[in-house]
């Protein structure tokens, strides 16, 4: 045992070494503008999406995971990025272009948002209409249409606000129980959660939730944190810039539904919008970038002009499917940003490990 420990320190120690040396080379690279000129060199052009979900702020931060968060100083400082040193389009200016047969030049982005946080109405349109930069907001309309946060956020304010600290879980048809007190419980409780909502049905997870709540009895309850349809229209009105696509109705994984079951859940998410706001969706994307040939050919047969995915990630050219369109998430190091929508597609290391600088 001893042995084995030792190694599994050793294995560690390295890998943390290793990514600690890359980080410091890819920051060198970057900050001395050595990449910005290879990229040049190169020649190779192509688009960026770059993915948002929640702006937030001081009033709201503390009941949306901030995993799927960004600050709106941050937020602030990329825009004002990106009107200054890129060439931002819209997801319909891009789909054009890609239709013609034309590859976009290296540092043209595309800005998205996902599931439909009031945030991005309340912090984020104003932004974008400051620096004239347009964007496309992807809607989980069953959230919309009840006012309901996301099940991420749900959880996550269950987790903070609970007043009982121990929950049993299910895994693999073994029954786990964690002591939440200990932060290295919590997590794997926490993981293991995810990891079960993301592949649940939505009766599967309204089960789930119920079972957690009775166990943790979390003490709050989560605010209004998405947009209403009534402040979807507001946005159509005030915000020229910004459109609406489709992220289905429940936001639940396509690649675990029956055929019959993605196109309800599709078809659902449609009549939503042009139920509500007249018109229909002409961009999708996947609930956790998550789809497969068959996934991609029945959105495309339901008269979508787009798709996108979160892997791989690549640069968009005029060869890319468009129904398989790749997004970065939007990091938080604005060395990394200034990297990744200047043409940076594969960084020497995960972004976990750079540094917010």
């Amino acid at each position: 045992m001893k042995i084995i420990s030792i190694k599994s320190f050793i294995s560690k120690s390295l890998k943390f070494s290793l990514c600690f040396i890359l980080s410091a080379v890819q920051r060198l690279l970057w900050l001395s503008g050595l990449f910005e000129i290879y990229l040049r060199l190169s020649g190779k052009n192509g688009a960026t999406i770059i993915m948002y979900h929640s702006i937030v702020d001081s009033n709201n931060h503390r009941f949306i995971d901030p995993t799927y968060t960004m600050g709106i100083d941050e937020f602030e400082q990329q825009m004002k990025f990106l009107s200054k040193h890129r060439h931002v389009i819209s997801m319909g200016e891009l789909v054009k272009k890609l239709t013609d047969g034309e590859t976009p030049k290296r540092g043209t982005v595309v800005i998205t948002f996902d599931d439909g946080y009031l945030d991005n109405y309340e912090l984020a349109a104003p932004v974008l209409e400051k620096h004239c930069l347009p964007a496309t907001i992807y809607l989980a309309t069953a959230y919309i249409s009840r006012s309901e946060p996301q099940w991420i956020d749900q959880l996550y304010c269950i987790f903070q606000s609970r007043t009982r600290h121990t929950l049993s879980l299910e895994e693999k048809g073994i029954r786990k129980v964690f002591d939440l007190r200990k932060n290295r419980e919590m997590h794997k409780a926490h993981s293991a959660l995810i990891c079960q909502l993301i592949e649940s049905d939505k009766k599967t997870r309204t089960i789930l939730f119920l079972h957690i709540q009775n166990e943790l009895k979390p003490s709050g309850k989560v605010p209004q944190i998405t947009l209403s349809w009534n402040d979807i229209k507001e946005m159509m009105g005030k915000y020229s810039n910004i459109e609406f696509g489709a992220h289905t109705h429940d936001h639940i994984s396509l690649t675990s539904m029956d055929k019959k079951s993605i196109v309800e859940e599709i078809a659902t998410c449609k009549r939503d919008i042009e139920s509500h706001l007249g018109y229909a969706p002409k961009h999708f994307t996947y609930p956790y970038g998550r789809s497969n040939p068959e996934v991609r050919s029945i959105v495309e047969s339901m008269d979508f002009k787009s798709a996108a995915v979160t892997d791989p990630v690549s640069l968009i050219d005029k060869n890319t499917n468009l129904f398989c369109l790749p997004r970065l998430n939007a990091p938080k190091s604005m060395t990394m940003f200034r990297a990744l929508t200047g043409g940076a597609t594969v960084p020497l290391i995960s972004q976990k490990w750079s540094w917010h600088i």
